[in-house]
């Protein structure tokens, strides 16, 4: 999904599990890789990458195709709704203040010569995970107030693994 001039902050993914869903959801990681070409003032913060738990079903993006881990296991249940950001179509979606589960920093290019390397930020690993019972959701938020910070030719790519099961 490509950077956006001129916006100030955009949703770029969402996980969410619908209302009377028969499944809980047990979000296990999220990550997220940034390709930038254009470097970034260290005068301007670089944008904060942010998830957030939600309870309003995530709108407007693009649907993704969701592949099962075990392709001989269960299917994934219709009631779990996964969208990224598109250029025609953001994701809109209400973000309940004091409701971000963690934020990182991105990296930022300082020069076409130097750069803050990161090849992966990883959001959720290690033993715990972020349970989603229906009617909960994630939200990753690119949080920034200049279009600087994310110009068009910034690249993002989110991952999201998790796991379904009858609670």
């Amino acid at each position: 999904m490509a950077g956006i001039a001129g916006m100030t902050g955009q949703r770029i993914f969402s996980i969410h599990n619908a209302t009377g869903s028969s499944v809980a959801v047990a979000v296990n990681q999220i990550t997220v890789d940034l390709y930038q070409t254009a470097p970034k003032l260290p005068v301007r913060i670089a944008p904060i990458i942010r998830l957030y738990k939600v309870t309003v079903l995530p709108t407007g993006g693009q649907a993704v195709t969701k592949v099962s881990e075990d392709s001989g296991g269960p299917a994934t249940s219709s009631s779990v709704t996964v969208l990224e950001h598109d250029l025609v179509l953001p994701i809109i979606a209400t973000l309940p203040a004091g409701a971000v589960i963690t934020q990182e920093f991105a990296p930022r290019l300082l020069s076409t010569v130097s750069h803050q390397a990161a090849d992966r930020l990883e959001f959720l690993t290690g033993p715990w995970s972020i349970k989603l019972h229906p009617l909960e959701g994630i939200v990753v938020e690119l949080a920034y107030t200049s279009s600087t910070q994310n110009p068009i030719t910034d690249q993002w790519v989110v991952t999201c693994q998790w796991e379904e099961y009858v609670p």
